[in-house]
Formats: C-alpha cells, sequence, structure tokens
C-alpha cells in the first residue's frame, strides 16, 4: 500500500473524526514549513485546516465552515505546494468521508484511506520527510488514541474540548 507509511496503520483503529483532526494537525506543521514565498497559499490551506479542526469538534461540517474547506484548494498550486495541495484535497475529503459515515458506514473504510493519503502527500512535501511525518503522527496517534478512550468517544462521535485540549499545540 503505497500511502502506508508506518506499518500497522493505527490511525484507522481512531475515531473517524480524530483521524480528520490527525490530518489537519499534521498539514499544519508542514504549511508552518513553507517558504515566506509562498504565504499566500500557505494562509489559504492554513484556513482549511482550522476548518477540519472545528469541523472534528461538531462531529460534522457545518455550512460555515464549507467555504473555508473548499477555499483550501482553490488556488493553482505550485511545485512547491503542490504536494500540500493534494495533501489538503484528502483532508476535505476525509472530512465529507467522516460526515457521511452517519448515514453510510462504508464512508468509513474511505474516510481512512482519504486520511492515509494525506499523510502520504505530506511526506512528499519537500520541507518533510517520511521519518519526520511518521514521529509527528506517533505522537498524535499515542495522544489521540489515549484521550479518546479516556473520555469515551465512539467511531462516529464528535471530539469533545477535553480532547482538544489535551493535545500538544500542532
Amino acid at each position: 500500500m503505497p500511502h502506508a507509511i508506518f506499518e500497522l496503520d493505527q490511525y484507522a483503529r481512531l475515531p473517524l473524526w480524530a483521524q480528520v483532526l490527525m490530518a489537519a494537525r499534521l498539514v499544519r506543521r508542514a504549511l508552518n514549513e513553507l517558504p515566506a514565498g509562498e504565504a499566500d497559499a500557505a494562509r489559504t490551506m492554513l484556513e482549511a485546516c482550522d476548518a477540519a479542526q472545528q469541523c472534528a469538534s461538531h462531529g460534522s461540517i457545518p455550512r460555515n465552515f464549507e467555504r473555508a474547506l473548499r477555499d483550501g484548494i482553490s488556488f493553482t498550486p505550485t511545485a512547491e505546494t503542490a504536494p500540500l495541495w493534494s495533501a489538503v484535497y484528502f483532508l476535505i475529503d476525509a472530512a465529507a468521508a467522516a460526515q457521511a459515515s452517519e448515514s453510510f458506514s462504508a464512508a468509513d473504510a474511505a474516510c481512512s484511506s482519504s486520511v492515509g493519503h494525506c499523510f502520504a502527500h505530506v511526506a512528499e512535501s519537500p520541507e518533510m520527510s517520511p521519518l519526520r511525518v511518521r514521529i509527528l503522527l506517533a505522537g498524535d496517534l499515542d495522544l489521540l488514541r489515549f484521550t479518546c478512550q479516556e473520555f469515551r468517544v465512539g467511531t462516529y462521535d464528535a471530539l469533545p474540548q477535553d480532547v482538544l485540549l489535551r493535545l500538544t499545540p500542532a
């Protein structure tokens, strides 16, 4: 599997919105590494990451966040931003699949698959590496797995504020 960047794909066992949050946090970290010449593109994609994080805390995609998500890929990427543009595309797809899973259970697999593709595209960006991505994901995976268990977050549940407050800043 080309997008499986660590052996066990344990992220697929997290609640769906936790997977979306994990992807948004990883993309945010990579966007913060873009050169200053890509500031406008980075800002647009960061707004999509913010919207995805808010969606994870709502457990759905409220109308007021749809635009910010769509705008995250509403520009023509440069060679420098292309991997992260693709990562944001899959982040948006994962959020849509997480929302669709409320009424269509096959969307669970689509969400996890899109999250995996997002991770792989971040690893392809010039500022990141597969090893760095694995390290960042391992920390988020451990924190999210623990806090989601601690607060009994189910597969389809929104992430309560208590979970978000226990995460390290991204």
